[in-house]
């Protein structure tokens, strides 16, 4: 019979313990505009890109649930893809032409949000209810 060295019990534990503590984090996107799809992107505290999500709109309302996240700073931006392009147009000054949005439903002036408007901590499930512009 083989038996693991105990350091591996303790990565392996701990490893189980991250999946049995993962938090959800729920957000409710809505929109006056008719489009096909909501794009979402989901940042960690250290900026890197931790979930991508391509949500499908219906009724006004585009719903994601993310289950796997562990406890700790996180931040997304949205857009609302109103042709089906895949791809946030803009306008001159790369203005946006479609609805965005950033967590915190964040509004910057002049240009995006701060990193802080955005984060929030996900300690616990999360619930969201974020009007795209």
């Amino acid at each position: 019979m083989h038996r693991l060295p105990a350091s591996s019990c303790i990565l392996l534990l701990c490893g189980i313990g991250n999946v049995l503590f993962a938090q959800e984090l729920k957000v409710e996107f809505s929109s006056t505009e008719r489009g096909e799809s909501v794009y979402v992107q989901v940042f960690n505290q250290a900026d890197e890109v931790v979930s991508e999500r391509i949500i499908p709109f219906k009724n006004e309302i585009a719903e994601m649930v993310i289950t796997d996240l562990e406890s700790g700073i996180y931040r997304f931006q949205a857009f609302h893809d109103l042709n089906g392009n895949g791809e946030l147009d803009t306008f001159w000054y790369k203005l946006p032409k479609e609805p965005y949005a950033f967590s915190n439903n964040a509004r910057g002036s002049m240009g995006p949000p701060s990193k802080e408007d955005q984060e929030f901590e996900l300690n616990e499930d999360v619930f969201q209810k974020i009007k795209l512009q």
